[in-house]
């Protein structure tokens, strides 16, 4: 059979068989579409919850609709009143935002917020919508909003750390070298309003990763040991999840060694200081009961850094409690330089 011929017959066979492939389509659409019209036609709200939950079985690779954001546009075709119930208009916004539409999700959201004002899980999904769009301010202001409206962390932290995870990947193009990365100050008015402990902590790992990989630059590590120790500081006072207290020490720990060769003058007033962060590494390595210490080494460098700022008290019971765990040259020295009259 020539290739013409076999082009032909494969194209009469894909003739014949789409009207079974439209038919097979509209026999999965046709109840779903019969139980949205009838629901919304009653205003029966659970028969429309159903009937919409009943939608969502057409998505997927073999089904009708390849994913929610065309299911979303389908459900705007059908008869009147289904499209205008606010039920299925805040379906759809929610579709569009899991689809990454979040610019087809506004027009419904601002709507349904003339509605429903202060709606928190609508607040979220603007949030959402306007980060997918670029607009980080009033991706910022809605997130705020959602808080205030007492929108659960579980809503508002995944939207919150790709926004920053965003503006770590694709800074600023007029930052400064010696800037404090915006990822890292971008959400403070955010978390002055609800603590949000793993998006602070998402913060202190992307920031401990580019202070690594700084090292042969002395003005980038400078203003990133400096934003670091800020967030260590700030984190360590919070109620942290199990387990986060021996990392976030590590990471206090290695900032601590880091801070010691940056020089006094690059530390501003007010800032988190070395000896801020050492106090955190001793604070969190304390064990129950106060036997010892999983990091007696910290116990000594504190010392050092509280005979430094003239706090000779503090220095003495930091080298004795070293001492009492094993012998320490560091806390012996701290020892000697104290003033006669402290300690015994």
């Amino acid at each position: 059979m020539s290739l013409a011929r076999l082009l032909a017959c494969g194209l009469l066979g894909l003739v014949a068989l789409a009207p079974i492939a439209r038919g097979a389509d509209e026999e999965g659409t046709d109840p779903v579409k019969a139980a949205l019209v009838s629901a919304a036609t009653k205003h029966d709200a659970a028969g429309l919850s159903k009937a919409l939950d009943a939608a969502n079985a057409l998505v997927g690779p073999s089904a009708t609709f390849p994913d929610l954001g065309a299911l979303a546009d389908w459900l705007e075709s059908l008869p009147a009143p289904v499209p205008a119930e606010a039920a299925v208009r805040s379906r759809r916004a929610w579709m569009y935002v899991v689809t990454k539409r979040g610019a087809d999700a506004l027009p419904l959201l601002s709507k349904l917020l003339g509605e429903q004002p202060g709606n928190a899980l609508l607040l979220v999904y603007v949030g959402e919508s306007k980060r997918q769009t670029g607009d980080v301010e009033g991706a910022l202001a809605a997130l705020a909003d959602a808080l205030r409206a007492g929108a659960k962390d579980e809503a508002v932290v995944p939207s919150i750390q790709k926004l920053l995870f965003d503006r770590k990947v694709d800074p600023p193009k007029d930052a400064k070298p010696d800037a404090r990365p915006s990822y890292a100050t971008l959400a403070a008015p955010l978390f002055a309003l609800r603590p949000m402990v793993d998006a602070r902590l998402s913060i202190i790992g992307w920031l401990a990763d580019d202070l690594a990989r700084a090292k042969a630059d002395p003005v980038r590590t400078t203003s990133l040991a400096l934003e670091l120790a800020r967030q260590v500081v700030a984190t360590s006072r919070l109620a942290l999840p199990e387990g986060e207290a021996a990392r976030l020490a590590t990471t206090a720990s290695d900032l601590a060694a880091t801070m010691k060769r940056l020089s006094k003058d690059a530390i501003p007033d007010g800032d988190a200081t070395r000896f801020d962060v050492l106090a955190v590494v001793v604070r969190l390595c304390e064990r129950a009961g106060g036997d010892g210490h999983d990091r007696p080494e910290a116990l000594s460098a504190l010392a050092e850094e509280a005979l430094a700022k003239g706090r000779f008290v503090l220095a003495d019971h930091l080298a004795r409690r070293r001492l009492a765990i094993s012998d320490s040259p560091t806390a012996r020295r701290v020892l000697r330089s104290l003033p006669p009259d402290v300690g015994d």
